[in-house]
């Protein structure tokens, strides 16, 4: 199995969550000779949240080796093969699924933007917090007042906050009247099962658990919701609802992610709530997040074979593993 690859950045348009800021991230796609063909894939690690660095991964790429993020990029890459050598998208007949809208910076948000996210077809609004979550609670509170009926927040904390402080944050937000608003917390603390179903019991919090889902066995009296990404994760928690994410990477893996998302939409019904499968919106245009469409909170399908983007991939320049 050959293995080139042409890396890339993204460039925030703002700080993306409460642990990192607005630097370019680092990622690289994969162009991987199979037996099924030629394939392209993504690879882009989050160290701040305990992925090995880009460098580390590709190097055992160039070793034979993988882990669970090149792995799944590697399994992307053959079903990508497979569906180019047939000359088909392999988004045909399938429906992505709709998506939330995504939200870095929670106190820029206003009234008149979330009337428009509504109006474009918006139910759920996914906002980063954690960073600082006095101003946080107040801008929230004003939020909530305008929220049109039947639009929800997503509050994702990025395990930022200590239990006490996140006990003070849902107190507050109940005192204020908004916090039936809330559709769940993501990952507010660290995970503890413990703690996470002390804060389920004792202070109603719907909780949904991202970074740690992959690793352990999802407990159901901690735990509400799961967030699966198709970058980092196989493997599916059975019997809980599932909200599907990019990895918040680049445009190719987001595609990746929106395919497993359709996939499962078919299969669970229901059970698979709004996606997370727009965070291209929140980093500065370049030539492939331009050729993305979207209709309202749904990405559609891409032009192309496979996962599309024909031309730009076949004309970029691609180098040897290091």
């Amino acid at each position: 199995m050959e293995i080139r690859v042409h890396r890339y950045e993204l460039r925030p348009l703002h700080p993306l969550n409460s642990r990192t800021g607005a630097e370019a991230r680092q990622g690289a796609l994969l162009r991987v000779e199979t037996p099924e063909g030629t394939g392209y894939a993504d690879l882009h690690p989050w160290e701040e949240f305990g992925d090995p660095s880009l460098g580390s991964l590709l190097e055992k790429l160039a070793r034979g080796e993988t882990d669970p993020l090149s792995a799944r990029s590697l399994e992307f890459a053959v079903i990508d093969a497979r569906a180019r050598r047939a000359g088909v998208s392999v988004f045909a007949g399938q429906n992505i699924p709709p998506s939330h809208l995504l939200v870095t910076d929670l106190t820029s948000l206003t009234p008149e933007r979330v009337a428009q996210a509504h109006a474009e077809g918006f139910r759920r609004l996914k906002l980063k917090a954690g960073r600082e979550p006095g101003r946080e609670l107040r801008a929230l509170a004003m939020l909530a007042r305008s929220l049109p009926e039947g639009m929800l927040l997503r509050l994702d904390f990025n395990s930022s906050l200590k239990v006490r402080a996140f006990e003070d944050f849902v107190a507050d937000a109940r005192a204020r009247g908004w916090l039936e608003r809330v559709e769940f917390f993501e990952d507010p603390v660290a995970w503890d099962r413990g703690a996470w179903g002390w804060l389920r019991r004792e202070h109603g919090a719907r909780l949904a658990l991202d970074r740690e889902s992959g690793r352990i066995p999802v407990p159901s009296e901690a735990v509400d919701v799961v967030v699966h990404k198709p970058a980092a994760q196989r493997e599916f928690a059975e019997g809980f609802p599932l909200v599907f994410t990019s990895n918040m990477d680049h445009p190719l893996g987001l595609l990746c992610a929106a395919w497993v998302a359709a996939v499962e939409k078919a299969r669970r019904g229901a059970r698979v709530l709004e996606c997370g499968l727009l965070s291209h919106q929140v980093y500065a245009p370049d030539a492939f997040s331009e050729q993305l469409r979207t209709r309202g909170a749904q990405l559609l399908a891409p032009e192309g074979t496979g996962f599309g983007f024909d031309s730009l991939l076949e004309n970029l320049v691609w180098k040897p593993l290091p």
